[in-house]
């Protein structure tokens, strides 16, 4: 167990030195082909830490490392699979380890977004499960609303909501000083307008 133990700390600690890497806009990552293929190559070493860790209830762990490892499996469209893990922790998570189920949940919807181009219906439960459970996340709600006002642009369901969902999501995100998000929701409004 105890060498279980070390593989999956140092294989999550190896997954969150590579969120800066997978973090990187486009224009920053000349070599990111290279990082993806470098990390797919760590990819079972990866998935056995991760459920090793899962085996030990090692949430904490999973809970710091599941978004750069979603940045891996975004970068690389590997969506389905990233969706998996973070149902196994899911499935798994105890009642007195709730309060770590919206960073699961977030980056679920986020995986579902791009699996499915956008479209809502997959990732809408999700969003409406945070944004009526999760109001002092700050960084939880902000993600949700712009997720969730992402979908309603690209379904082309409600404009006007998806604007709202929109402003909230920015006053958030200007909170939190997010400029990813921030440039993300510049994009979304200027599209609503």
């Amino acid at each position: 167990v105890d060498v279980q133990e070390r593989h999956a700390r140092y294989y999550c600690a190896y997954v969150r030195r590579q969120a800066v890497v997978f973090g990187r806009s486009s224009h920053e990552s000349g070599g990111m082909a290279q990082e993806i293929a470098g990390a797919r190559s760590e990819l079972d070493n990866v998935r056995q830490a991760w459920q090793w860790a899962l085996q030990g209830h090692d949430f904490d762990a999973l809970k710091e490392t599941i978004p750069a490892l979603v940045r891996f499996y975004n970068h690389s469209g590997q969506y389905r699979q990233g969706i998996g893990l973070i149902d196994d922790v899911l499935r798994q998570l105890p009642a007195a380890e709730k309060d770590k189920r919206p960073y699961f949940l977030i980056e679920k919807s986020y995986l579902l977004a791009r699996a499915y181009e956008g479209r809502l219906a997959q990732q809408e439960p999700i969003i409406e499960e945070l944004l009526a459970t999760v109001p002092h996340l700050t960084f939880i709600r902000a993600r949700a609303l712009a997720y969730y006002s992402e979908g309603l642009f690209i379904d082309s369901i409600d404009s006007e909501r998806s604007r709202s969902y929109a402003e909230e999501a920015m006053i958030l995100a200007q909170q939190l000083g997010d400029t990813a998000l921030i440039a993300r929701l510049h994009l979304q409004l200027g599209s609503l307008h």
